[in-house]
């Protein structure tokens, strides 16, 4: 369905999650604000864009913090 859904919160709120990148070492970011658009929707096609900030995950106090931030478009592929 068309509309924006936010992408940091509760699970009650939207969508909550991380960003993972498999390097050495690993490192892991918490999504802390962001949204998801989709802008149409047929059959089992769904186009829209999305932005998001993420906040690294540090295991020590007083470390600064590390953010990703990322934005794009989509559009998925009929299913086969």
């Amino acid at each position: 369905m068309p509309g924006t859904y936010p992408l940091a919160g509760s699970a009650a709120d939207g969508f909550r999650g991380t960003i993972e990148i498999y390097s050495d070492p690993q490192r892991e970011f918490d999504i802390s604000s962001g949204e998801l658009v989709i802008l149409s929707s047929r059959d089992d096609v769904v186009e829209g864009r999305f932005s998001l900030t993420a906040t690294e995950r540090h295991e020590e106090y007083g470390a600064p913090l590390s953010e990703v931030r990322a934005e794009g478009t989509f559009r998925t592929k009929p299913a086969a």
